[in-house]
């Protein structure tokens, strides 16, 4: 967290490759109290993939205790629309047995109010699915997907390879 004006610590950690990826604005006291988040992110290049609305998956990490996945998202340019991702969780036969769909970083960083060069930190914290009551031991297949809403319903957003699910990774239950 930060209450100064004094940013030094900032310029530290640019000079060590981190990149600030979230803010949160709390009230203490009637004041407001900023709490960052910076993290080292992978550079545009090895990004996990591009989409064609600008959206860059850069990295994705699993927390199979929290059934979580954490994303970092940039875009090539500011995105034209609000956007939805789905972080879905199947089993060994791609049935859905657990989702969150939401804007990036639960609703409070909309894709329309991304910058060119923002690098966004995307938790996505997934519930067990209707009918669902807990996930049996096994393998299950962590992907994402992104769409958005408009006059004729959902609309999937491609990758550049034109792929609707863009799979990062895989979460074991013993």
């Amino acid at each position: 967290m930060h209450w100064s004006q004094d940013r030094s610590g900032f310029d530290a950690l640019a000079a060590t490759g981190h990149t600030q990826t979230a803010v949160m604005t709390e009230d203490w006291l009637g004041n407001d109290l900023n709490v960052y988040r910076f993290d080292v992110v992978p550079p545009r290049s090895d990004a996990l993939t591009a989409f064609e609305n600008g959206m860059v998956l850069r990295d994705a990490a699993i927390v199979p205790d929290d059934l979580r996945v954490d994303l970092w998202w940039s875009a090539d340019s500011s995105p034209d629309n609000d956007y939805t991702v789905s972080a879905r969780l199947l089993d060994a036969s791609g049935r859905l047995v657990a989702q969150m769909d939401s804007g990036p970083f639960n609703g409070e960083r909309p894709t329309s109010t991304w910058g060119a060069g923002d690098v966004v930190y995307d938790p996505r914290v997934m519930t067990l699915a209707a009918g669902v009551d807990a996930l049996s031991p096994g393998e299950y297949t962590v992907s994402v997907l992104v769409y958005r809403f408009d006059g004729a319903g959902i609309t999937n957003v491609l990758t550049l390879d034109g792929a609707e699910t863009v799979t990062v990774g895989t979460l074991t239950v013993e």
